[in-house]
């Protein structure tokens, strides 16, 4: 899976991504193995997760939106050998990650125009998904998690495609989104948290196995929603 290229976020210069197509249960997508978990400190019930990758304990961890909008912290349930920085969570074998949204990119290739100007609402977010040329999306499904209802769909990147002809050698599915350098799937919960929109993702490559897939989506499931401190 591609390294992940956040500039200015907390995962700059980490390659989140890069060790994801090792979809063993063993290790972790991070450089930094050998340093000892970073505890689960109580913060009411939950900690929040560190702006600088680490290792991070067992336990309730709280994660900030990356992108435009404030939006309440996404509170996750993360099991033994995950890592934690910034807007996401992460083993090898897949990435987490919290946002708002307001640009998809028509043309993810050439990061031009969005499809079709984004509004406010889920709908309009699953629509300018599923607009986006290049990609292909499933039809969008209703959801809910932590008691917010939204929507739900899976997002691909091309299997035969030249992604180094694109803008930073990858596709840029929205504004901020690092550019994805090789096929992946990315699977959405688009939710309506007490009126803001809000997006997880959970991104693997194209040998994630159903089993990954599940673990994390699991995760995803069991999510609450607090107010940003």
């Amino acid at each position: 899976m591609t390294q992940i290229k956040t500039g200015a976020a907390a995962l700059a210069a980490i390659a989140v991504l890069a060790a994801c197509g090792n979809d063993s249960e063993g290790g972790t997508g991070s450089d930094k193995a050998g340093e000892e978990p970073t505890p689960s400190a109580q913060q009411s019930d939950y900690s929040t997760i560190p702006d600088d990758s680490a290792p991070i304990e067992p336990g309730r961890w709280a994660v900030k939106a990356e992108g435009p909008s404030a939006a309440p912290l996404a509170v996750f349930d993360v099991p033994e050998g995950f890592y934690g920085g910034g807007p996401y969570i992460w083993t090898n074998m897949a990435v987490i990650g919290y946002w708002t949204v307001d640009v998809v990119y028509h043309d993810p290739c050439s990061d031009s125009g969005s499809a079709p100007p984004l509004g406010e609402t889920i709908e309009d977010l699953a629509a300018a998904l599923a607009a986006q040329e290049l990609t292909s999306t499933t039809n969008a499904v209703p959801v809910s998690v932590g008691g917010h209802d939204g929507l739900y769909l899976e997002l691909s990147t091309p299997a035969d495609f030249d992604y180094s002809t694109c803008h930073e050698d990858g596709l840029h599915i929205w504004n901020g989104r690092p550019a994805i350098g090789e096929r992946q799937t990315d699977r959405y919960w688009i939710l309506d948290v007490d009126g803001q929109r809000v997006m997880i993702m959970v991104g693997t490559d194209a040998t994630a196995t159903a089993e990954t897939a599940q673990l994390f989506s699991g995760i995803v499931k069991g999510a609450t929603f607090v107010g940003a401190d």
